[in-house]
């Protein structure tokens, strides 16, 4: 049987396909798989989705650096924020700790210089009058001589304030022959019982921080036997 061409002269053989021409294949899926083949036979790189094959992704060594990139980046805000709070945190415990001085020099100041009657509240009586270490107690001591942050001689009490502790660093004072201040020695207090014997007439008071007395004074004062400072006092 002889094949019949089409009108318009076309080559498309009819009759062995049941007298229609062979439908052109139109599905993306195989579209791409004949681009892929014809590629590949010229030479052409393998595209998937317009990225050139092999490269679509990230290798392991760039997975990894990015990763440490990512951790170095997230430990430095950490840390820039934890020092952040801790400098808070400190700011605010030094503004109670200064307020909690405040409070106990003028609960302080309120009391008598010193009393004539043993067992009498007094300024000397609240800062520990006893100068023998033998009678020493854990929250109020006789330093006869400078110890770790302790000057010495003095004597030493805890004073409460709220819910802050403060340590009370004691000392009395008197004047030297050119007429200057100094520090009462030891020898002019071992032994004595400033409850009983009259106290030298200046005390100096030192208040800081009792968890850590090292740290600089809060607050500094000077009292007088006598009333408030007097002339060429220290």
């Amino acid at each position: 049987m002889t094949a019949l061409r089409p009108p318009d002269g076309r080559g498309g053989a009819i009759g062995k396909t049941g007298g229609r021409a062979e439908t052109p294949r139109c599905d993306v899926a195989g579209a791409d798989e004949e681009r892929h083949s014809v590629g590949a036979a010229r030479g052409v790189p393998h595209r998937v989705v317009g990225v050139l094959y092999g490269r679509a992704g990230f290798t392991l060594l760039e997975v990894l650096a990015a990763a440490v990139v990512l951790v170095i980046a997230v430990a430095a805000g950490t840390g820039i924020v934890t020092l952040a709070l801790m400098q808070s945190s400190r700011d605010a415990s030094a503004v109670d700790d200064g307020d909690a001085a405040l409070d106990v020099q003028w609960r302080l100041a309120g009391l008598p210089y010193a009393s004539a009657t043993p067992g009498e509240e007094s300024l000397v009586a609240a800062l520990f009058p006893h100068a023998t270490v033998a009678l020493n107690t854990p929250t109020a001591h006789y330093v006869p001589a400078a110890a770790g942050c302790w000057p010495g001689p003095a004597f030493v009490t805890f004073q409460e304030a709220g819910d802050r502790r403060l340590a009370a660093v004691a000392q009395f004072l008197w004047r030297t022959a050119d007429g200057g201040w100094t520090t009462v020695p030891r020898d002019r207090l071992d032994g004595a019982r400033f409850d009983i014997d009259t106290p030298p007439p200046v005390l100096r008071l030192e208040l800081r921080p009792a968890g850590d007395p090292s740290r600089p004074a809060l607050l500094s004062r000077v009292f007088f036997a006598g009333g408030p400072r007097a002339e060429g006092a220290p």
